[in-house]
């Protein structure tokens, strides 16, 4: 055998290793049995339960680009493919995700693409890392699906999200409709709140291997694309993001060594931008919450010379429309802006999964009561406050006035784009997670969860017109 036949030879075998490493290598889990299919440009892992085998296949993917290794002719996966909804595809540095799901806080860095829904490449780039997001939906074996932190290397507007480097990858593992973030968010934009902006649905694959239906979104940060003000001014004056958290969360975010304060009436605040604060940052910070504090909790005092009543007042309305018990609680951000009037404003909502009947246990399910966004210990005692103020109850029945036809329409899912996922979206998901979801006798989607949440809708609304129209 000559030289050249020996070499050619060589680079069949090499090849042949490398084929079969593409289509054995470990999925997101670990799983090193891990069988892939060639879709296009991407591979993507033959899910395996005790139900069988499945292919699941992002929007725009054709069946005839599909090229099968013989491991996977020999299981013929089932075919199931989403549509209409993007996707992205991240692979991590390890090849796996065992380092983030053992430790929250560990980053994985890696790769990610966007697709559109007709299977374009519309970005790709480096990742500085994904992580886990969450606290309860975090630790809790019941939610198997999982929330990450997405961090890119440079900013971006991924599928149409605000620009910005750092993203966050909704699961709504608690929520079978998958929809309840969205509609938070959606109440806002109606009412025209300032930075407040829908995310969107995307399959989200990691190294892969299909993770479901996600909820792609711009975290709370600040940014010309995000919220927009100007930061770095240790004589007080200028703009700060602060998110408001309970004393235990907060103990934990101090314990990383993140910069916060707690005020005299208890109110703990994390400092998220200026990001690093030093001491007399820090202490400005809490110098100007302070006046705003007694200005709010001071019955005779002209809050709104520290506060932005319309901002409250819509933050407010969506807590109580939604009935959140996170509201005012955790997840709840707020920022000052310089430039404008320096003036405290409430930044648009983060995190509505515990809404519209989609409850823990422990937590009350009657949609006919009035929160006051004081529900229980660790509640915000500020908007109980300005509640009782009567020019800010007029500003948020006004509200209520103004929007309660649109607002009907969201809490209904009603039109295309207040139910944007369909039929092969919720199969897919519930294929991926059918474990999660058997166990709390549940499908995603069904027509029994969007009764639910609909019916739950509906009924919080006529409570809330005897306090705001015939009360």
């Amino acid at each position: 055998m000559s030289l050249r036949e020996r070499i050619a030879k060589i680079l069949v075998l090499a090849g042949a290793v490398i084929a079969v490493a593409c289509f054995c290598a470990a999925d997101s889990r670990g799983r090193a049995d891990t069988i892939y299919v060639r879709a296009g440009d991407r591979d993507i892992a033959v899910y395996q339960d005790d139900t069988g085998a499945y292919l699941f296949l992002p929007s725009g993917v054709s069946e005839g680009e599909l090229r099968y290794s013989r491991e996977a002719e020999e299981i013929a996966p089932e075919i199931c493919q989403s549509a209409n909804l993007p996707a992205l595809f991240i692979s991590t540095a390890s090849g796996n995700l065992d380092g983030v799901y053992a430790d929250r806080e560990y980053r994985e860095t890696g790769k990610i693409r966007a697709y559109d829904s007709g299977g374009n490449l519309v970005y790709a780039g480096g990742l500085e890392g994904i992580k886990g997001r969450g606290n309860y939906s975090w630790y809790t074996e019941e939610w198997e699906k999982k929330s990450f932190s997405v961090r890119i290397d440079k900013n971006v507007s991924l599928l149409g999200q605000p620009a910005g480097g750092r993203f966050a990858l909704l699961a709504n593992a608690s929520d079978d409709t998958l929809m309840r973030n969205d509609i938070g968010r959606a109440l806002q934009v109606c009412m025209g709140m300032r930075y407040a902006r829908r995310g969107i649905f995307t399959d989200l694959y990691i190294n892969g291997g299909y993770m479901g239906v996600y909820y792609l979104c711009a975290s709370v940060d600040t940014g010309e694309d995000r919220i927009d003000i100007s930061t770095r001014d240790p004589g007080g004056e200028g703009g700060f993001l602060i998110e408001r958290e309970f004393t235990e969360r907060y103990e934990l975010e101090m314990a990383k060594r993140s910069a916060g304060f707690v005020t005299s009436r208890k109110e703990h605040f994390v400092i998220h931008d200026p990001g690093y604060a030093a001491q007399e940052e820090i202490d400005a910070v809490r110098a100007f919450m302070e006046r705003a504090e007694t200005a709010i909790l001071s019955p005779n005092m002209p809050y709104e010379d520290y506060v932005d009543k319309a901002s409250f007042a819509r933050t407010y309305l969506t807590e109580e429309l939604l009935k959140n018990y996170d509201g005012g609680v955790s997840s709840a951000y707020y920022y000052r802006d310089d430039r404008a009037d320096g003036r405290l404003f409430a930044a648009p909502g983060w995190d509505y999964d515990m809404s519209l009947g989609s409850y823990l246990e422990w937590m009350d399910e009657d949609p006919g009561q009035e929160l006051r966004m004081y529900p229980y210990e660790g509640g915000s005692i500020w908007f109980k406050a300005l509640y009782e103020r009567e020019d800010f109850r007029n500003e948020v029945t006004d509200l209520y006035h103004k929007y309660r036809e649109e607002f009907a329409r969201i809490l209904n899912c009603e039109g295309p784009e207040n139910r944007p996922l369909g039929e092969a979206s919720y199969r897919m998901e519930y294929l991926r997670w059918r474990s999660m979801y058997d166990g709390r006798g549940r499908i995603p989607g069904s027509e029994e969860a969007f009764q639910l949440l609909t019916g739950f809708g509906r009924t919080r609304m006529l409570f809330l017109d005897t306090i705001w129209i015939t009360g």
